[in-house]
């Protein structure tokens, strides 16, 4: 499951921003679930140029957990 503070990978940009890429490697800011339209989750993602937007789970691809705080 990706969570906040991951590094995901654009796989699939049907539906995003012209300016959005496959392969783009985007930080994840918050997860988006929902009961509507059958289980919605999506990602509010940044890209390195600090552009935010939302992607669907399935069109991303794990890069990198973020990394565990252990005290």
């Amino acid at each position: 499951m990706i969570e906040v503070g991951d590094t995901v990978e654009v796989q699939d940009r049907t539906g995003l921003e012209a300016s959005t890429i496959e392969g783009q490697h985007c930080y994840v800011l918050a997860v988006i679930r929902g009961s509507l339209y059958g289980g919605y989750e999506g990602l509010l993602v940044e890209d390195a140029t600090h552009d935010r937007f939302v992607i669907p789970v399935k069109q991303v691809k794990l890069i990198k957990r973020k990394a565990e705080v252990y005290r």
